[in-house]
């Protein structure tokens, strides 16, 4: 693993080489972006790693997925620019039903009635974001870059045979910085929310698949170009962010100790 991590470092340093540029807002935004980046991927190799801590015998697949994903907020915000881009990323060990009933005894006596019932579970950290938001301005004024988690989720399969159709809701936790010459700013939107969501998962072969899905996000309301505390009139808030994306999946065998 240390020869990965070094790997990535490496490359992030061809791709993005050291220099000494004026500091100016838009160096500091892009600097800002790389670092991001760059921990996001620290934090996905440390999960990785956490996973396999206490190595033990037995293989679960692990699912890894990435894509890109656009956003839609309300207000002025849409009115500037409808369309804001992002990633869509998940981490998370994937116990299906076959794997449960095989390995019933790991599981304390109290929760096997409930395991039992389960279609599948997805296991992952908490801290581990789901969406990166990284939105220059294309045609309107507008930039944001951000990142969102979703550290729990409540999901019913609709469809389980073949395509894998699911509803799910959770809690969610999302910090933007919003820059713009054409609205008030600039905004530091930090807000918790409910996120429900409808995703499908389309299987390729046993180890790729692809997901295709749609989410609304609710929050508590922030007015553009004020701070954390400040509420205004509907229009000039954040108060829904609508979410489309496109993620593709690898899984592989994981030996951890259940």
């Amino acid at each position: 693993m240390v020869v990965t991590l070094a790997s990535l470092f490496q490359m992030y340093a061809r791709l993005w080489p050291f220099r000494k540029p004026p500091m100016t807002a838009r160096y500091c935004l892009v600097r800002a972006v790389r670092t991001l980046l760059c921990g996001v991927v620290v934090l996905v190799c440390c999960s990785v790693v956490g996973m396999t801590a206490h190595a033990g015998s037995l293989q679960v697949p692990v699912e890894v997925g990435a894509g890109p994903s656009a956003f839609i907020f309300t207000g002025q915000v849409f009115e500037d620019q409808p369309v804001h881009f992002g990633l869509a990323l998940s981490a998370a060990a994937v116990l299906d039903r076959k794997f449960l009933k095989k390995h019933k005894k790991r599981v304390p006596a109290r929760y096997r009635a409930l395991i039992s019932r389960m279609d599948e579970v997805r296991i992952s950290y908490w801290w581990l974001p789901d969406t990166l938001i990284i939105s220059p301005p294309v045609w309107g004024g507008t930039q944001m870059y951000g990142i969102s988690w979703r550290p729990l989720s409540l999901g019913v399969p609709l469809v389980k045979k073949g395509v894998r159709i699911t509803a799910s809701v959770g809690p969610r936790l999302t910090w933007l910085f919003i820059h713009s010459t054409s609205i008030p700013s600039p905004t530091h939107f930090l807000r918790p929310g409910l996120d429900a969501r409808l995703n499908m998962e389309i299987p390729v072969s046993q180890r790729f698949r692809f997901s295709v899905g749609g989410a609304s996000q609710v929050y508590i309301p922030q007015r553009i170009g004020a701070g954390f505390f400040e509420i205004g009139p509907m229009r000039e808030n954040i108060w829904h962010i609508g979410q489309l994306y496109l993620k593709f999946q690898v899984r592989f065998p994981m030996k951890v100790s259940l």
